[in-house]
């Protein structure tokens, strides 16, 4: 906030730090009410803070844009352009992005997000149900684990298994946790 006043007087100093937020939820809302597109952070953020482990940025954008109409890897809108500005773009600094792997800000951030026995306040506070998150990471490791590129193009054989998993980004975390998100 202070980087982007432009101003440097004590009095600008002064109006930032009283009128900026006075606790962690505030403060977590202030970051994602700045979201350029609300419903697809949701989205993103489902899917950050539901994995099993912090997935990379081509993971998280192979699961952010399959849809189960989706039949191969070819369907998927521009998969191989996971980039970290629209990432930030969408959920601000409320993510981190650290050798090209997604995390949430901080365990804060999680609580934020995840609905309890209390009512959030705002748009963002309490709004993940981690039932919700796990359905969509079910779905997303299922309809990736389904696409036809995997009957055409098989593993041949295991000194192989580097180059396919780099064609395919999602493979590993799918199938490797898709029953765990299923239960």
């Amino acid at each position: 906030m202070l980087k982007e006043s432009g101003g440097d007087s004590p009095g600008e100093f002064s109006h930032i730090v009283s009128t900026g937020p006075r606790n962690l939820a505030e403060l977590y809302t202030k970051i994602l009410d700045k979201s350029k597109n609300p419903d697809t952070a949701q989205r993103i953020l489902y899917i950050a803070a539901g994995a099993t482990r912090p997935l990379s940025l081509r993971e998280i954008n192979v699961a952010f844009r399959i849809r189960q109409n989706q039949t191969t890897i070819a369907d998927i809108e521009d998969y191989s352009s996971g980039s970290e500005s629209t990432v930030k773009d969408l959920c601000g600094l409320f993510v981190r992005i650290i050798d090209s792997k997604v995390y949430l800000v901080h365990q804060t951030a999680r609580e934020f997000l995840i609905r309890g026995i209390l009512p959030g306040k705002g748009n963002w506070q309490y709004t993940l149900c981690p039932m919700d998150s796990s359905f969509i990471l079910a779905d997303i490791c299922i309809t990736y684990l389904s696409l036809e590129d995997f009957e055409q193009d098989p593993l041949g054989s295991y000194q192989g298994i580097g180059d396919y998993v780099q064609r395919y980004p999602l493979l590993n975390y799918t199938a490797s946790h898709w029953a765990g998100h299923f239960h």
